[in-house]
């Protein structure tokens, strides 16, 4: 006979906690397993769509994204959209960020994920990809064929 133990979130959060142990920022750790528990456990249930792509032409960029259909309402509903790009070779980007306060801090990362959480932080970042491309059809920038 096997005994099931019932896993709850701190249990789990606790050990991807000690699995990642020596993390300097606790909080933002914190923040980033809650994203990945209710990601994961929304893939199981089959709601999250996922697309994990490498473009390949003179350079190689990795996309990853993930999104949950609307939840009805703010972030705590669970509805959440991820986009992650990554340079696996010879890509020339910049990534600049802007704090509350004005303060500007401008990074050339390897890699940059945006996380969105709540049905109309969603949307707005659909329109604003939207937006992006007319911009660059106007510009008549070209795909990278997939």
């Amino acid at each position: 006979m096997t005994n099931t133990i019932p896993v709850d979130d701190r249990a789990i959060l606790l050990a991807l906690l000690r699995e990642r142990e020596g993390a300097p920022d606790e909080a933002q750790l914190l923040h980033e397993l809650v994203g990945e528990l209710r990601a994961s456990r929304d893939a199981l249930a089959g709601r999250v769509q996922t697309a994990d792509i490498e473009l390949s032409s003179i350079t190689v960029v990795r996309v990853q994204v993930a999104s949950t259909p609307p939840k009805g309402g703010d972030a705590g509903h669970g509805a959440f959209t991820r986009l992650r790009l990554t340079d696996e070779a010879g890509s020339c980007w910049s990534l600049v960020v802007e704090e509350h306060d004005g303060t500007m801090h401008q990074f050339e990362p390897r890699s940059f994920q945006l996380m969105v959480n709540g049905d109309d932080e969603q949307g707005q970042l659909l329109a604003a990809l939207q937006i992006a491309v007319q911009v660059m059809r106007q510009a008549s920038v070209e795909p990278t064929s997939l």
